[in-house]
């Protein structure tokens, strides 16, 4: 590491670090001076237990102290013991919540309250917008949840954020539980299927309140990506859910994939939705949708007491999903578990992996990258007796950049637009034509 420059305030430094992994892969640190003096990550974040709800979260019970900074990005800042792919505020804000009512312009689904958990740096990082994960069964999503325990999705997302391994994100938690004249029993259950003694399902209705109602409050009201007055932007909008839960996110991923473009399928209760599997589900061609998917060996509820049942109606959705065409580990992640059971605890321990696939960090353009590595235009050929040329850069994740086109330096008439790279690092030819004879051509790239 190199002294660059003095940090914030006169006793800080900047340090540098270059060269010690390849893009994407996983790298595993602490900081020392050499004279055995170590600074390592901060611990996992601990609580007082309540209830069901553990001290410590599931998935970070088995570490030990001292703690190693772990993450896959290739360009990054360390501040204070967090990670940021952009270049924070002097001073970052925590994470908070804050909860709201929205009303339901839906007959016969209630309004409710929801839950929503801003990521650190809301307050100062004011030019910044975020996707947003709406879980379901909202009562236990965050510390300390219900009766049932917790998937502790705040504390997971403050500490896999601050250690550089998801992007930051607002978590919307949606209650039901039975509360405010709701009826899970219902509302995730797809229309033409009904659990035994219950009404028909209203996961149609349900799925309307979620599109009409929650979504609008969040977007005017918070900074989310979709932006009021622009088109939807359904590859930023994550749903999750278990159990029936499960079963509802399914039904929105087959039928509303022009809106939530990502889905988490935790311990799917299909067995509940016989007909939504049979006539929707295994006979829908490749949508435009990522889907998260995972299930225990040992999975029964109160319902259903034959784990293989959960087991096994995973596994066949799954291969229904691959033979229609998803790509393995890009479109389609299967995480099943052997040995884990049917509740929060399990969907806890489980839910690092699927905050590191749908809010993957390098899903977003990372700004310090763009800074320290900024593309350069190469011109690799040149024929201007025939006017031909071709040009070569490498583009970094998700930027958008704009091609200049100029005869003497002066004026730049003509330009392009390029579609922003897909790739972490992409190489991109650009294959130029002009009016020939030319004395003299001059291109830029800008972004």
């Amino acid at each position: 590491m190199q002294r660059v420059g003095q940090g914030r305030t006169s006793t800080e430094n900047v340090f540098e670090l270059a060269a010690v992994a390849q893009p994407a892969d996983e790298i595993e640190f602490v900081f020392t001076d050499g004279n055995g003096h170590y600074d390592n990550a901060p611990a996992p974040p601990q609580n007082t237990p309540q209830g069901a709800a553990p001290g410590i979260p599931v998935p970070y019970q088995s570490l030990s102290p001292p703690y190693n900074y772990r993450t896959s990005l290739d360009v990054f800042t360390v501040q204070d013991g967090q990670l940021f792919n952009y270049q924070p505020p002097a001073t970052v804000s925590a994470p908070s919540i804050t909860n709201r009512f929205v009303n339901s312009t839906v007959s016969g689904i209630p309004g409710r309250n929801i839950h929503i958990f801003l990521p650190r740096g809301y307050v100062e990082n004011t030019g910044r917008r975020y996707p947003v994960v709406y879980f379901h069964d909202g009562q236990n999503v965050f510390f300390p949840g219900g009766t049932f325990g917790t998937w502790d999705a705040d504390r997971i997302a403050t500490y896999e954020t601050s250690q550089g391994r998801m992007r930051e994100a607002i978590l919307v938690a949606i209650d039901n539980g039975n509360d405010y004249g709701s009826d899970r029993r219902t509302e995730y259950i797809p229309p033409g299927d009904q659990l035994s003694g219950q009404p028909p399902g209203t996961a149609d209705k349900y799925v309307q309140f979620l599109r009409d109602n929650v979504l609008p409050t969040l977007d005017y009201n918070y900074r989310s990506l979709n932006q009021p007055g622009q088109p939807i932007q359904p590859s930023v909008n994550i749903t999750a859910g278990s159990s029936l839960g499960g079963l509802f996110t399914a039904y929105i991923g087959m039928t509303n994939s022009s809106v939530f473009g990502k889905i988490g399928v935790f311990s799917p209760a299909f067995w509940a939705g016989p007909n939504f599997r049979n006539n929707t589900l295994n006979t829908a061609p490749k949508l435009p949708l990522t889907i998260y998917m995972d299930i225990g060996s040992n999975e029964s509820s109160s319902s259903q007491s034959d784990s293989n049942v959960y087991w096994l109606d995973a596994l066949g959705v799954y291969n229904t999903w691959l033979g229609d065409g998803y790509a393995v580990n890009t479109e389609l992640l299967m995480y099943p578990k052997c040995g884990a059971v049917h509740n929060e605890a399990a969907w806890s321990a489980r839910l690092p992996v699927f905050f590191q696939f749908a809010l993957s960090l390098w899903s977003e353009p990372n700004t310090i990258a763009l800074e320290k590595f900024p593309p350069r235009l190469r011109l690799l050929n040149c024929d201007p007796l025939n006017g031909t040329a071709r040009l070569y850069f490498l583009a970094p994740l998700g930027v958008p950049f704009v091609v200049n086109r100029s005869a003497d330096l002066m004026t730049w008439p003509e330009q392009s637009s390029l579609a922003p790279a897909t790739a972490i690092w992409e190489d991109r030819f650009l294959d130029e034509q002009f009016a020939a004879p030319a004395d003299r051509r001059f291109w830029r790239l800008s972004y």
